[in-house]
């Protein structure tokens, strides 16, 4: 992977933000504001293992596709997007790194309350549903698990 933290997109615009990597693969989110992809881009030795999790068949474009190096996902819903990430999560396997940036109110300021959310579970917090942004943000810069 040229640069962990760092993912072009087909595009090559780099609005992804990664939020972990493993040996497998490094997953990204991006936020349309009304849709949300989801894109894991595999290591060589990732792709075999990877596609027995992100199948054709629950929707996941395959590596190939496009002519592109990467599995993904695009959801208008927030559940979806939800199962995406999970899904993405379990197929980058053992020794997954969460990106440490994801405390940076800049990049944090980038996603919606919904993409806030999804991140704070992936990290094992459980935020009420009530919390707005500004709440969320404040969970991810602190160094433990709020109450």
């Amino acid at each position: 992977m040229e640069q962990k933290w760092f993912m072009a997109g087909t595009e090559s615009t780099g609005e992804y933000l990664v939020l972990a990597v493993s040996p497998l693969g490094r997953l990204g989110v991006r936020d349309f504001h009304s849709a949300y992809r989801v894109r894991l881009e595999p290591t060589p030795e990732g792709s075999d293992k990877i596609a027995e999790i992100l199948t054709r068949e629950l929707g996941w474009k395959q590596p190939g596709d496009q002519d592109q190096n990467r599995f993904s996902f695009f959801s208008y819903d927030a559940e979806e997007l939800k199962e995406a990430l999970k899904l993405g999560l379990k197929a980058l396997g053992a020794g997954i790194e969460f990106n440490p940036d994801l405390s940076n109110q800049d990049i944090m300021n980038y996603l919606s309350t919904k993409a806030l959310r999804l991140i704070l579970q992936s990290r094992g917090f459980r935020p009420k549903i009530t919390l707005g942004k500004d709440a969320l943000i404040a969970w991810l810069t602190v160094e433990q698990q709020p109450d």
